[in-house]
């Protein structure tokens, strides 16, 4: 039903562990090549570019330490005394790490990776299900399928606990250096400037983690749909219970045992709102436990406000919140960061040219959420005779490059240098002439539409002046009028 995907067979509540091997039906080798494929990548990106800033932040520091010195050697000696050795421990570790050694899970409680751990341990534990107890060497060959997909997870997991560490690391890295630049009244020239950007790198690493681990915790429809007919084991129910990272938290493990027919996809673990109901349930039958959480609660809330009054007292801010307008697209891939866009041009007739229509194609690149640059092409057509013979041709091309600054919400400041091929007597054999290429510049404004669909993210209109029409022979379109979709 599922194309090879997953097959399973629907199995009752009720049903007792013994009696599922032979109506199990197979779970499809290509789950565990996914979970396989999904984790390298991100393990892969995430290593690299931990690395990348690992080396920015050495770098970073090497250069504030040269201009620390002037200010205070002895002081600036003790507070570089292992810096590099530390980044250097870092780096080691992080290509290093494949998370063979044992590791207690820490940071924002993730259900899909929760999930993930636990169906794939549950399995490990009944490799009959794997193949409904038959054909073993399928099944044998799926369980060393299995066996990497575990492997691959326990590295993803190890590389995302790495990456905390470097995260907190740097975070302290930068109150030390913020606390000793707060002694000194006057800095030497461009310090100020150093350290800001070294609180922008910290903070941007910070958002690149995030986003991976925002990847991670996103189910694709493969896993929800095993997870659905795992959830429909009591079995896997009683393993969740006692294995999920909620185990601890909640007594009992705090799992929900879903009632027969009622399993849905990505189903298996408690919601957010009933966990919360657990604990506070707990809480409230507890007096002395309460009043013991809510005084260990106050002290903790009390000494981070007092640290964070520390350092921002000490001059900088709080190295969390970022004292400059952050860029979201700066912890996005160059690929997802390109902009792929049609526009369409028309262009009345004259002495020398018919009506013509430019089909033009758009590559933009996102500096940030509001501006861009890019470069295109077009492609021109000629209409010829009346309706009722009408001819069309090819009249030329043009090369364009373009940018987009905003001005005030949806509307911009557009420019750019076009080359447009258009001799009387157009031919293909003459695209080589430089000659035939004429310069245009061009300057205005676009009104940009925002579009509720999934394949258009919206639509340019732009009014443009080429203040070169008026050089060009025979002389061209001192206005031109566009309209654009973004893809």
């Amino acid at each position: 039903m599922f194309a090879g995907l997953l097959l399973c067979t629907t199995i009752s509540y009720g049903q007792s562990m013994d009696s599922l091997a032979g109506k199990t039906g197979n779970f499809s080798s290509r789950l565990f090549k996914r979970i396989q494929s999904n984790t390298s990548d991100l393990n892969q990106q995430l290593t690299v570019q931990t690395q990348k800033y690992l080396n920015k932040m050495a770098r970073q520091e090497e250069r504030m330490k040269q201009k620390m010195y002037a200010l205070d050697s002895n002081s600036a000696k003790d507070l570089y005394a292992n810096s590099a050795q530390q980044y250097a421990a870092l780096s080691k570790r992080l290509q290093q790490d494949t998370g063979s050694r044992s590791m207690i899970i820490s940071g924002a409680y993730q259900p899909y990776t929760d999930s993930l751990r636990g169906a794939l341990a549950f399995l490990q534990k009944n490799p009959q299900l794997l193949n409904g107890g038959t054909l073993m060497t399928k099944t044998g060959a799926r369980e060393a399928q299995l066996q990497k997909a575990v492997s691959q997870l326990q590295s993803l997991q190890a590389k995302m606990q790495d990456a905390a560490q470097i995260q907190q690391y740097m975070q302290q890295r930068g109150a030390q250096i913020q606390q000793y630049l707060g002694r000194f009244s006057q800095l030497p020239s461009g310090m100020t400037n150093e350290f800001n950007s070294y609180k922008a790198k910290v903070y941007y690493y910070g958002q690149q983690v995030n986003e991976y681990k925002e990847k991670l915790n996103d189910p694709d429809k493969l896993f929800t749909m095993a997870l659905a007919a795992l959830n429909r084991l009591p079995s896997f129910s009683g393993f969740m219970k006692s294995h999920s990272m909620l185990s601890g938290l909640v007594p009992g493990g705090g799992a929900v045992t879903p009632a027969a027919g009622d399993a849905k996809p990505g189903q298996g673990l408690p919601s957010r709102d009933e966990v919360l109901k657990d604990v506070q349930g707990q809480m409230s039958t507890n007096g002395a436990a309460a009043a013991l959480a809510q005084k260990n609660t106050g002290s903790a809330i009390g000494v981070v406000d007092q640290l964070r009054s520390k350092l921002t007292s000490s001059g900088g801010g709080d190295l969390n919140m970022p004292d400059f307008t952050p860029n979201n697209q700066k912890t996005r891939s160059f690929l997802h960061r390109l902009e792929f866009g049609v526009n369409l041009q028309t262009k009345s007739s004259s002495y020398f040219y018919p009506t013509t229509l430019d089909f033009g194609v758009s590559l933009g690149y996102k500096l940030n959420e509001h501006n861009r640059i890019g470069i295109g092409a077009s492609y021109k057509t000629g209409w010829t005779g009346s309706l009722s013979h009408l001819q069309v041709d090819g009249q030329g091309a043009s090369i364009r490059s373009f940018a987009d600054i905003q001005i005030k919400k949806s509307w911009f400041a557009s420019g750019g240098l076009e080359y447009n091929y258009q001799p009387v007597g157009y031919s293909l054999h003459s695209l080589s002439n430089p000659g035939n290429w004429q310069p245009a510049g061009l300057i205005g404004f676009s009104k940009v539409l925002s579009m509720k669909t999934k394949l258009v993210k919206n639509t340019k209109l732009q009014f443009l002046w080429d203040f070169l029409s008026y050089r060009q022979v025979p002389a061209g379109q001192p206005f031109v009028f566009r309209v654009g979709y973004s893809f």
